[in-house]
């Protein structure tokens, strides 16, 4: 029975069909994405959502206005940069033993949802975000010496607090 699945995955592979649950805005026809005619354009209103505003939380709050569905931050964040999003088809490799060894990805066997340019737009968004995160990052400032003293009664980090955080 094993092996029986092994080779369905690897002909899979081969054909470069998708395998799984299709991502939101797909739907599988045969092993191929295509977009979903009821979510497709759902979905690239999520995106270009997340690129105008640069907040994950405006994204989701419109996902969850379009389609009642709640999305985690970093269900999301893994969502938006998933391949098939991209046109992609991932395939999980594996050596001899049947451990996973690695993955593969084939380009351009589907519709994307993101498009190229889209997506450096994302990455820029997401490197930005790294380095200054929370809710107030347009607002607030770094002050001098922030997060670098202690508060001898509870041992947290201070900060300096701008009349824009409160």
């Amino acid at each position: 029975l094993s092996q029986r699945t092994r080779n369905g995955l690897e002909q899979t592979r081969l054909l470069r069909r998708h395998h799984g649950k299709p991502p939101w805005g797909y739907i599988c026809q045969k092993g191929q994405l295509m977009p979903d005619p009821d979510q497709w354009d759902n979905a690239r209103a999520v995106i270009t959502e997340y690129i105008r505003s640069g907040s994950s939380t405006a994204a989701r709050r419109l996902k969850q206005q379009l389609t009642g569905q709640s999305m985690a931050v970093s269900g999301f964040s893994r969502g938006i940069l998933c391949p098939p999003l991209r046109g992609g088809v991932v395939r999980r490799t594996r050596d001899d033993n049947g451990k996973e060894s690695g993955q593969e990805i084939f380009w351009n066997c589907h519709e994307p949802l993101i498009l190229p340019g889209e997506y450096e737009q994302i990455q820029a968004l997401r490197k930005a975000n790294l380095t200054c995160s929370g809710a107030f990052r347009k607002a607030s400032k770094r002050s001098i010496g922030s997060g670098l003293f202690i508060c001898a009664g509870c041992n947290g980090v201070m900060s300096k607090v701008t009349n824009s955080q409160r």
